[in-house]
């Protein structure tokens, strides 16, 4: 799946009550991130299987890895990672719900929590790379049963107990 920009037209609203405005953003995108989840994970994984055959550090991942065009640098790849395992993490009851899952790890490398990741995506039914099968599902299902986002918080819910 090639690289690209694009736009997002998000629907924005404002309340009659209180006059706020919001907006509705589609399941597939994390919230105060440029990018969208396919685009997260995709970049994520395909560092997990760089560092599996022996590529190097998630900067190597970046520079050589992907697609020249793309702008993700080693620090956002890390950044993403960290994005990933705290929404599996959170949500980790939920879904555990539909699949058997390891508990939650902490204090871990870069190398296993690259791992941990992509046993959670194994376990859910998320195939990548070369591309993202199996996600729309998950985010769909998810975001149905709970109101949340799996990848990024709402600005509605940050602050929130």
């Amino acid at each position: 799946m090639p690289y690209h920009e694009g736009i997002i037209v998000v629907a924005r609203f404002q309340c009659r009550a209180t006059g706020k405005t919001f907006s509705l953003l589609p399941y597939g995108l994390a919230p105060y991130h440029q990018y969208t989840v396919r685009s997260i994970l995709l970049a994520v994984l395909l560092a997990a299987a760089a560092q599996e055959n022996g590529f190097g550090s998630l900067f190597c991942v970046a520079e050589k890895g992907l697609e020249g065009d793309c702008r993700t640098t080693g620090f956002l790849l890390g950044r993403w990672l960290k994005l990933c395992l705290s929404g599996l993490h959170r949500e980790h009851a939920e879904l555990a719900r539909w699949a058997t899952l390891d508990a939650p790890r902490s204090g871990l490398g870069i190398r296993d929590r690259l791992q941990e990741l992509a046993g959670y995506c194994r376990v859910l039914g998320i195939r990548g790379p070369p591309g993202i099968l199996g996600l729309d599902e998950v985010l769909e299902r998810h975001a149905r049963t709970t109101g949340r986002f799996l990848f990024g918080t709402a600005s509605q819910q940050r602050g929130a107990p």
